[in-house]
């Protein structure tokens, strides 16, 4: 007989005998032999019977075990990837799984991309098992697109930003680009790989917020740095909700009203996150989590607005967007 290979136990037919004195009878399992359902091949099992006066008899099985099923594909990550013009793409790949061949991952079949020439481009992924049998071809879409022009005021730590519109502003220091809207000039469901959040804690977190557009990851997000002061606030803004610019009478001396950081950070006051109380907001000191903590109680509960003071113990970034997730009810 011939079955089909599987992750499963070979279903025994059994055997029937007949003596003259014991009667009739089945043996539900062979005497000798196994069949391994997950190796193909030509197994026997034998059946063997010894009546009541000992006399015996036998009879064989023969057992092939084909493959015929096609691997099953599944893309790591999303199908669409968005890439900025001029950066190093690595693709994420392919897994497969196959009953004979088990599990791996694969590259590509065909397809390439260039990341110096605007445009969408196609991977196609596809493998052949050890029994010749061919996966169907999955795709994934890559956009290569032109980052948004930097200008405007700038924010300490070598970041830049664009004006206020629907486009990501740029922090060319960390590789990460904040968006000011959800209206993103990529494909909807699309992501930007950040290669280095995958064994991540706050993986979810990050991911989350990927998926608001509210953090697009070029290539790398760095988890574990430290965040500044006006990067926390920049994202706590966009969890909020940035409705505009707004005018305030009491201006930090390092903070100018022109430019994003201004918008942000003059945004928080005007809402009574943050107060004028001291002259310098000093955008580029690391905030700690009791600050963090602070700010949020402010936004969410409105409790009374105070000076944050900078500290030399930091929050990672990591630990920040989760903070704001959780916050915020993201998930």
């Amino acid at each position: 007989m011939t079955v089909e290979a599987s992750t499963g136990s070979f279903a025994e037919p059994g055997a029937n005998w007949y003596d003259i004195v014991d009667g009739t009878g089945t043996l539900t399992i062979s005497s000798s032999g196994t069949v391994n359902m997950r190796v193909p091949g030509v197994y026997t099992l034998t059946y063997t019977k010894v009546d009541a006066h000992n006399n015996t008899a036998s009879i064989s099985r023969s057992i092939t075990v084909i493959d015929t099923t096609r691997p099953t594909l599944t893309l790591v990550w999303a199908s669409s990837i968005g890439v900025y013009i001029n950066t190093v793409y690595t693709d994420p790949g392919a897994t497969r799984i196959d009953i004979v061949d088990g599990t791996g991952t694969i590259a590509t079949y065909s397809g390439t991309v260039n990341t110096w020439a605007l445009g969408t481009y196609t991977f196609q992924y596809r493998k052949t098992d050890t029994a010749w049998n061919i996966s169907a071809i999955i795709a994934r879409t890559i956009i290569v697109s032109t980052p948004p022009s930097a200008g405007g005021g700038s924010s300490g730590g070598g970041s830049s930003f664009s004006s206020v519109s629907p486009t990501p502003i740029v922090m060319s220091s960390t590789g990460t680009t904040l968006l000011q809207t959800v209206s993103p000039n990529i494909a909807s469901g699309s992501v930007i790989l950040a290669i280095d959040i995958s064994k991540n804690k706050y993986k979810t977190a990050i991911e989350a917020m990927i998926q608001k557009w509210y953090i697009q990851n070029t290539k790398r997000f760095y988890p574990n740095r430290t965040i500044t002061r006006s990067e926390f606030l920049k994202l706590l803004v966009q969890a909020y909700g940035y409705t505009g610019p707004v005018n305030v009478a009491k201006k930090f001396a390092d903070i100018p009203n022109s430019g994003n950081l201004g918008l942000y950070v003059y945004f928080g006051v005007a809402k009574g996150w943050i107060n004028t109380k001291n002259m310098n907001f000093r955008p580029n000191d690391i905030i700690t989590q009791a600050e963090i903590n602070k700010l949020i109680s402010v936004v969410k509960w409105t409790a009374t607005a105070d000076t944050i003071v900078s500290s030399s113990f930091g929050v990672t970034r990591a630990q920040a967007v989760y903070t704001i997730v959780q916050s915020f009810d993201f998930q």
